[in-house]
């Protein structure tokens, strides 16, 4: 399900709100990839990536998933991240702003919304451990049953879900702040 337009966001500089996002990410995601890492090849998936542009600099979740993969490979270990932007244009932004990422083939990007770029992840991924990042920019935008629920019932599957509040359909309740599964 695409998302509404937010270019207007990812024109200006990092709001606080989303400079917390991604400081709370960057604590998470170092701590998860290194207890996988053992586990084999690992899998970081960015389900609403965005341009990782704020303000002219390149900077966001993606990046931070695309830095923590580096210093994984550098150690020899096997990782990836893949990346779903259902907008053509930030999607452009996003393989243009991360494109050495994409050539060395660290960040595999889908022009499409998570839900349904999901499937042929888990298909690439097979039993791989996996940490997964949802965060959604409006209530509507994550749903429990497509987007969610296959993550939490897979094994060797840390997940980091910015859930925001809110009575729409897409979670049928209000779940507020963050939760980690």
């Amino acid at each position: 399900m695409p998302r509404r337009s937010l270019d207007p966001h990812f024109e200006n500089e990092r709001p606080e709100w989303t400079e917390r996002k991604h400081e709370l990410l960057e604590r998470t995601v170092i701590p998860s990839v290194e207890k996988m890492k053992l586990l084999g090849q690992l899998a970081l998936v960015d389900g609403y990536a965005g341009p990782n542009e704020y303000g002219g600099a390149v900077q966001g979740s993606t990046v931070i998933m695309v830095n923590a993969t580096k210093r994984l490979r550098l150690k020899g270990h096997q990782a990836t991240v893949f990346a779903c932007e259902p907008n053509q244009k930030r999607y452009q932004q996003l393989v243009r702003n991360l494109s050495n990422a994409v050539d060395s083939e660290i960040l595999v990007v889908y022009n499409e919304c998570h839900t349904d770029a999901r499937p042929r992840i888990l298909q690439l991924i097979g039993g791989s451990p996996a940490f997964v990042f949802l965060d959604p920019h409006g209530p509507k935008d994550l749903r429990l049953q497509e987007d969610l629920l296959p993550w939490l019932r897979r094994p060797k599957t840390d997940v980091l879900g910015i859930f925001m509040g809110g009575d729409g359909p897409a979670l049928g309740g209000s779940l507020h702040g963050t939760r980690r599964v």
